[in-house]
């Protein structure tokens, strides 16, 4: 049999039939490792994210202090209030620029505190957020074998597939799913399509649900 046609789904009960090959089950969770991993890579690619260049020293990264959306932002703003930035507020959980802005803004000053203040607070990842690497490895072959040609067979076409080395390079700054290429501006269409071709595999939560 096809190694491509080993995942069957089933609309009404979340499962995953494996006909005529070997079950295989949901590996384990994020150790430890697997966490500092993710966090170290959402560090990287905030700082990357600045475009600072070679001229601008990295502060080291802050511990993190772990917190719900609506005090991480609080607790951010406070944070920049404290590194001379007083414009920042939070407001209904989300970080928010408020004030006088008439002077320069944006400043570099101002992006590596926003660096630092943001690391150090951030909320608690959602189930699903951070997995293990054997984990990832098997979310990324069942959206090779089931996921994408599901979605085909609904004439949706997913195109700029990524290899499995990018999929797992880049989990930690939000990991690629089939999704992304078929959104659609109607929510009854996306309803049905997630519920014949769920976008993670059973066993595993759904992180920007």
């Amino acid at each position: 049999m096809n190694r491509a046609g080993c995942f069957v789904a089933a609309a009404v009960a979340a499962v995953v039939v494996l006909s005529g090959c070997t079950a295989r089950e949901l590996p384990a969770g994020p150790t430890e490792a697997d966490v500092a991993k993710y966090y170290e890579a959402v560090a990287d690619a905030h700082w990357a994210g600045l475009g600072l260049g070679a001229g601008v020293e990295r502060p080291e990264t802050p511990s993190i202090q772990f917190s719900t959306q609506e005090d991480w932002a609080a607790s951010v703003a406070r944070c920049m209030n404290d590194a001379g930035f007083d414009f920042y507020s939070a407001q209904g959980g989300a970080l928010t620029v408020t004030g006088d802005l008439s002077g320069p803004t944006d400043t570099v000053e101002e992006k590596v505190a926003g660096y630092v203040c943001q690391l150090s607070y951030q909320p608690e990842a959602v189930d699903g957020q951070i997995l293990s690497r054997a984990q990832l490895d098997y979310v990324y072959d069942y959206y090779l074998r089931f996921l994408i040609p599901c979605l085909g067979s609904r004439g949706e076409r997913v195109a700029d597939i990524p290899d499995r080395a990018s999929f797992v390079a880049e989990s930690g700054i939000g990991p690629w799913n089939p999704y992304w290429a078929v959104m659609t501006d109607s929510q009854d269409a996306f309803e049905e399509s997630r519920a014949q071709c769920p976008p993670m595999p059973p066993g595993l939560a759904t992180p920007w649900e």
